[in-house]
C-alpha cells in the first residue's frame, strides 16, 4: 500500500465517499481522538440547536455503485440495531432518489449520533463510540486518553495486560500480530533456550511486532519503567533476532559460532569447576584444622573437668570423714551421758531405799515407845508403893 499527501485531480470525481461531521453544542470545548492518533480540540458551536455532541455519518455514492445492506440484518432478517435500521433506511431512500438522476449524480445518506454531557461524564469524562470508531473527551488535551485502536492506545492496552505484581520488576514479552499471515511464527533464543512466538491473526491490532516490558536503564540506580514498542516486521527481524526455525534459533543462525561458543563455555565451566574444587579442598582442610583445634580444646576441657571432679570428690570424702568422726564422737558422748544417767538413777534409788528403811525403823520405834513408857510408869508406881510400905 502506497501512502501520500498529494491532492486528487479535480477532474476525477469520487465514486463513493464517507464523511464524519462533528457539531459541538455542549457549551465547552471537547477533544475528538481518531484511530490514526490525530486529536482535535473542537470549540463550542454558538449556533448549536441542541445541548449535545452531534456526529453526522454521511455516505455519498455514485449511481453506478452497488451498496449492499444485507449484513445490517440480524438472523431473523430484520434490522439488528437502531443504527442498522437508520443506515439501511437512509441508503434505500438515497438509492430510490438517485435511480432517476443523471449518470454522474451523487446522492447522500446520513445518520446523526447525539451524545449528551451526562453520558460523557458518566463514562469518566471520555467516551468511545465504537460504531464511529471515535473518542470524545471533556478533558484537557494533555489528559485525554488514547484512542483504543491508535498505536499509542494499542500499546497502552498491551501494557494493561501485564499483571500488577510484575510492575517494578523486570519482565519482557513479545507479541506478533500478522493479519495476512505473511510474517508467521518466529523463534527466539534466550540464554541458550529456544522459545516459540506464535503470530496472532485476529486483527485486534495493527500488523507488527509489539515488545512489552521493562524499559532499559542507563545506570545502576536506574528505575524500571513500563513501555510498549511497536516494530514493523523488518525492524523486528533486524533488532530482535527472530528466527524462522527452531534450529536457526538454537544456533543463532551460525552453527560454527555456536560450536565455538560451546567449547568456550565448556572450557570456562571446567575452569570454574577446578576453581570450585580448589576452594572446596581448601575449605575442607580449613574445616579439618578447625575440628582438630576444637577436639584438642575439648580434650583439655575434659581433663580439667576430670581434675575438678576428682578434687571435688576428695573434698566430699574428707568432709564426709569429718562428719563421721563428729557423729562417732557424738555417739560416744551420748553413750557416756547415758551411763552417767543410769549410775545417777541407781544412786538415787539406793538413797531413796535407804531413806525409806530409816523411816521404817523410826516408825517401828515410835510404835514401841508407848509400851515402854507404860512399863516404866508401872515400875515407877510399884516402886513408889513399895517405898511407902516400908
Amino acid at each position: 500500500m502506497e501512502l501520500g499527501t498529494h491532492q486528487t485531480t479535480q477532474s476525477i470525481s469520487p465514486q463513493t465517499e464517507v464523511q464524519l461531521k462533528i457539531y459541538n453544542g455542549l457549551g465547552c470545548s471537547v477533544v475528538a481522538a481518531y484511530r490514526t492518533g490525530l486529536r482535535q480540540v473542537i470549540p463550542h458551536a454558538i449556533t448549536a440547536s441542541r445541548q449535545a455532541i452531534m456526529v453526522r455519518l454521511t455516505h455519498l455514492f455514485h449511481k453506478a455503485v452497488n451498496t449492499d445492506t444485507a449484513l445490517l440484518l440480524n438472523d431473523d432478517g430484520e434490522q439488528g440495531s437502531r443504527q442498522g435500521q437508520l443506515i439501511s433506511q437512509a441508503v434505500s431512500r438515497a438509492q430510490r432518489e438517485v435511480s432517476g438522476g443523471a449518470l454522474n449524480w451523487m446522492q447522500s445518506a446520513h445518520v446523526d449520533y447525539f451524545v449528551s454531557r451526562a453520558e460523557i461524564e458518566q463514562a469518566g469524562g471520555s467516551i468511545y463510540i465504537e460504531s464511529l470508531d471515535l473518542l470524545i473527551s471533556l478533558n484537557g488535551l494533555s489528559d485525554v486518553p488514547h484512542h483504543p485502536h491508535s498505536l499509542h492506545g494499542e500499546r497502552q492496552g498491551l501494557m494493561a495486560l501485564t499483571p500488577a505484581e510484575e510492575h517494578g520488576n523486570f519482565h519482557y514479552r513479545i507479541e506478533i500480530y500478522d493479519q495476512d499471515g505473511n510474517f508467521g511464527d518466529r523463534f527466539i533464543n534466550v540464554g541458550g533456550e529456544v522459545f516459540n512466538i506464535r503470530s496472532n491473526r485476529s486483527g485486534a491490532r495493527r500488523n507488527g511486532v509489539y515488545v512489552v516490558g521493562s524499559s532499559p536503564v542507563m545506570s545502576t540506580s536506574g528505575h524500571l519503567e513500563e513501555r510498549c514498542q511497536h516494530l514493523t516486521f523488518e525492524e523486528a527481524e533486524a533488532r530482535l533476532h527472530l528466527y524462522l526455525s527452531y534450529k536457526e534459533a538454537l544456533t543463532l543462525g551460525n552453527p560454527a559460532d555456536v560450536y565455538k561458543r560451546e567449547l568456550e563455555d565448556l572450557a570456562h565451566r571446567n575452569r570454574l569447576e577446578d576453581a570450585n574444587n580448589k576452594r572446596e579442598e581448601a575449605r575442607i582442610k580449613n574445616d579439618q584444622r578447625t575440628r582438630d583445634v576444637e577436639f584438642e580444646e575439648m580434650k583439655r576441657n575434659f581433663q580439667r573437668e576430670r581434675e575438678i571432679a576428682a578434687a571435688e570428690q576428695l573434698r566430699v570424702e574428707a568432709r564426709n570423714k569429718d562428719r563421721q568422726g563428729q557423729l562417732d564422737e557424738l555417739a560416744h558422748q551420748l553413750k557416756l551421758q547415758d551411763h552417767e544417767l543410769k549410775l545417777r538413777a541407781m544412786r538415787e534409788k539406793e538413797e531413796y531405799e535407804s531413806r525409806s528403811q530409816s523411816r521404817k525403823d523410826w516408825s517401828e520405834t515410835f510404835k514401841l515407845l508407848p509400851v515402854g513408857v507404860s512399863a516404866l510408869l508401872a515400875i515407877y508406881v510399884t516402886y513408889s508403893k513399895m517405898k511407902d510400905k516400908s
